[in-house]
């Protein structure tokens, strides 16, 4: 599930960055990883971008396949960010990798954050929340609440 980037303002990051948020909306992972590589060897960890360009490195890593994109999303989120793309970028990477669960944590910490994120939302109202468990006793997992579960549905 990729959406979109929601950060439109590039006039403040560097060239490479603004290149590797077209090639990752064409689907071109590679030039995105190359083009987000270099904004982000281009300024220090103080710069008010360095944040930015290493979320969406990590994204670009992760959709390229490499194990440590989550990495770089969640340590872009370590601090008190208030940028909802950031929290956005975790929560797609955490999908990607079928982590729902630190997909809707992420979604929430960045709804906490920033709660008129367009982004966030539209994720948050696209994987939904689960519906409780049949038999709450038992896990989610088990035969039985599958089956409940699937007739329910129906």
């Amino acid at each position: 599930m990729f959406i979109a980037a929601i950060f439109n303002d590039y006039s403040s990051c560097h060239t490479s960055f603004s290149e590797g948020i077209t090639s990752l909306e064409s689907r071109d992972v590679d030039r995105a990883v190359e083009c987000f590589s270099h904004a982000l060897a281009s300024v220090t960890d103080k710069h008010p971008n360095f944040k930015r360009y290493v979320s969406y490195y990590g994204i670009a890593r992760a959709l390229q396949g490499q194990k440590d994109g989550v990495m770089y999303c969640r340590s872009a989120v370590s601090e008190d960010i208030r940028d909802g793309d950031l929290y956005l970028n975790l929560a797609r990477v955490e999908w990607f990798l079928n982590n729902r669960r630190n997909a809707v944590v992420a979604l929430q910490n960045g709804l906490k954050k920033d709660a008129r994120h367009e982004g966030l939302a539209l994720m948050w109202q696209r994987i939904g929340e689960r519906k409780r468990k049949p038999v709450f006793f038992l896990p989610r997992g088990n035969l039985v609440n599958k089956m409940i579960g699937c007739l329910m549905r129906r």
